[in-house]
């Protein structure tokens, strides 16, 4: 893999590598022709990933658009994580010349572009210098910025299984909803608060904090993992996860971008009002409905209800 074996190269999750993460998040579109427009504007910029890939190193950059002409299902209807096939590897050469040192760089793809959906690219690196895939990132940042694309910095933790992961960053659990309601609260999420569906993550119960009522099976001693339902923002400045329990009881967590608020003042302000939004949103609807319980508690201990 080091010395460019090309029947060797790709990296998987078993190896420590450096990696970046994106995601190019959609707008919401009531005109047809804005979701046309938008459509053709991430077409612009699969050419320019082609151009980056040679293919006879790397399988055909076939990824499948998905919108509301051709869309068959709600994303929200399976509860599982339909196949390994959700993302595409390909590798970038970013040698230039013969003389130069081998140095490559691995593009991971989501398999799908769907409108409502926020699309993901990845850049792992293990055989290259920090300064070439700089370059490389560079110049994806601004064919995103020249086609019209909102594109953000997404947070490794985001994508995890443990939310838990980030040993200085706690997730808040925003709400504990019965299914019917569960439901309502993440159709608001989109409606009313500009969040947009960020695919599916596996969740391990152990690392959900307890919960009252809450439930899940355990099997051959252990509990069975769950699939959790991600959102983020159109900022990008925050995700939410829901996932439910074998009650249909759902959870709500909320986590910020650290990498958009970290050293923003503007952003800082910006996710807290949103927060704040929400909460007050939960807490109204709970009045209307006041057998259900909120739990707005920021340092929760990662447990799990007996």
């Amino acid at each position: 893999m080091i010395c460019g074996d090309p029947a060797k190269v790709g990296l998987s999750e078993d190896f420590k590598f450096r990696r970046i993460g994106f995601g190019i998040i959609p707008d919401r579109f009531d005109d047809p022709g804005k979701e046309f427009e938008y459509v053709q504007k991430f077409l612009r910029l699969l050419d320019y990933l082609k151009k980056l890939v040679p293919q006879a190193d790397s399988p055909e950059m076939d990824i499948k658009v998905v919108s509301t002409s051709n869309r068959q299902e709600d994303v929200l209807v399976s509860k599982y994580i339909k196949s390994a096939d959700r993302v595409k590897r390909f590798i970038v050469q970013l040698r230039k010349g013969t003389r130069d040192k081998y140095e490559w760089l691995e593009l991971v793809l989501d398999a799908t572009f769907d409108t409502q959906q926020a699309f993901r690219i990845d850049v792992n690196w293990l055989v290259a210098s920090c300064s070439k895939v700089e370059a490389q990132i560079q110049l994806l940042l601004r064919r995103c910025m020249q086609y019209g694309l909102r594109i953000v910095q997404l947070p490794n933790y985001a994508n995890s299984s443990n939310l838990y992961l980030h040993p200085f960053i706690t997730p808040s659990v925003l709400a504990y909803e019965s299914s019917d309601k569960g439901k309502i609260l993440e159709e608001q999420l989109n409606v009313k608060f500009q969040f947009a569906y960020d695919g599916k993550r596996w969740v391990d119960p152990v690392e959900i904090p307890a919960a009252p009522g809450f439930y899940f099976p355990i099997v051959r001693g252990k509990r069975s993992r769950v699939v959790g339902r991600q959102y983020i923002h159109c900022s990008g400045i925050a995700f939410i996860r829901a996932f439910e329990d074998e009650k249909g009881h759902t959870i709500f967590l909320w986590l910020q971008n650290r990498f958009l608020t970290g050293n923003s003042e503007d952003m800082i302000a910006a996710a807290s009002s949103l927060l704040k939004d929400l909460k007050a949103h939960i807490k109204q609807s709970l009045i209307d409905n006041d057998n259900h319980f909120v739990q707005e508690t920021h340092d929760a201990e990662p447990q799990v209800a007996n």
